[in-house]
């Protein structure tokens, strides 16, 4: 809900349950400016990380071909900047 009062409703409580909430709610509270600005504003690397675990992907499967122009064209096609290309044999 990105409701910062209730957050710190949840971190002041005294009974947190298990072992494994107390650290997780532990490891909030060391970075609650972090989450705070988290909840406060909108933006996010979400998008940026998701291109670039696209990309590792991508040279992940292609490794041990040493064409870099087929990798940079291959990424180009998988994010829709290239309809529709051939690769020449230079």
């Amino acid at each position: 809900y990105r409701d910062i009062a209730r957050l710190e409703t949840v971190l002041d409580g005294k009974d947190n349950g298990s072992e494994e909430m107390t650290k997780a709610l532990n490891a909030l509270v060391e970075n609650r400016e972090s989450v705070d600005n988290a909840l406060r504003y909108e933006f996010s690397n979400g998008p940026m990380e998701g291109i670039n675990n696209k990309i590792k992907v991508i040279k992940r499967v292609a490794y041990g071909f040493g064409c870099f122009t087929s990798f940079r064209l291959r990424i180009h096609l998988a994010f829709g900047l290239k309809k529709n290309c051939l690769i020449s044999k230079d």
